[in-house]
């Protein structure tokens, strides 16, 4: 599958809710994106640099497609997420990640994909986190957020019908 196809099948994902909204927009990109990416860029776990740059190039071209938000954030504009994608990361540090942090752990990555696997000790494994990570990486540069609070999905309960 192409570059140009993963594009299209991301494009054609449902909109988020909220069309303003950067939080809606990085959960739909890490639902669709990123699956995208794991599924068909990353070949190897973990992923070679060559396929990072390439997952680099497609993430881009999603951030900056005709119709997607490009405003970034305001200043001291909180970002959050309840993604399932990014549990696994959350877990790792807390409910705040850093741009900063985001940006040792992608440093991480890239150590592994030359070979020095041990540097991803201690993060979560596999194709699908390394997607997560490079996303939340780009997204947070390209909107120019400081961070974001990941939080627990909510579930909810629904009573049972009332007995007759």
């Amino acid at each position: 599958m192409s570059t140009h196809d993963l594009t299209r099948l991301a494009s054609n994902a449902s909109p988020p809710t909220d069309a303003g909204s950067q939080a809606n927009e990085l959960d739909a990109l890490l639902e669709t994106a990123a699956t995208q990416i794991a599924g068909n860029l990353f070949r190897h776990d973990p992923p070679r640099s060559g396929e990072i740059e390439r997952a680099i190039d497609f993430i881009e071209d999603e951030l900056m497609r005709p119709g997607a938000p490009v405003a970034p954030a305001a200043p001291g504009a909180a970002l959050w997420s309840t993604a399932p994608a990014l549990q696994a990361w959350a877990a790792v540090s807390g409910p705040t990640l850093t741009v900063e942090l985001v940006e040792q752990w992608f440093q991480r990555l890239a150590l592994a994909a030359h070979g020095q696997t041990g540097a991803l000790q201690g993060l979560p494994p596999g194709g699908e986190a390394a997607a997560s990570l490079l996303v939340l990486r780009e997204f947070m540069h390209h909107r120019g957020h400081a961070a974001i609070t990941v939080a627990a999905a909510r579930k909810t309960l629904v009573a049972p019908p009332p007995s007759a």
